[in-house]
């Protein structure tokens, strides 16, 4: 029998922490940093960059999501009910 607490409690637990949100800031800014060099590597060496900025999106679309779900995902698995109960949540 699975003991651990829920993706959604874990998610719950989560966005409450500074922390969990500052690193999605980081690679948020991170990501858009990038896409702004592209665009101005594009317009310095007067090339169309549209490509490399599909990779990026795409990229900044899987990082993005996996920098939402690591923690939630690390502390639903390493969190049992019992444990979150007396608000200990393991995982980070």
């Amino acid at each position: 029998m699975n003991d651990a607490i829920s993706l959604g409690q874990a998610f719950a637990y989560c966005a409450t922490l500074t922390s969990y949100w500052i690193w999605i800031g980081v690679v948020v800014i991170f990501l858009f940093g990038g896409l702004g060099v592209l665009e101005w590597f594009g317009r310095k060496n007067n090339v169309d960059a549209s490509n490399a900025k599909m990779v990026w999106a795409i990229a900044f679309i899987l990082l993005l999501a996996i920098a939402i779900g690591k923690d939630p995902f690390n502390v639903s698995q390493n969190t049992t009910k019992a444990d979150a109960k007396r608000g200990v949540f393991i995982g980070l």
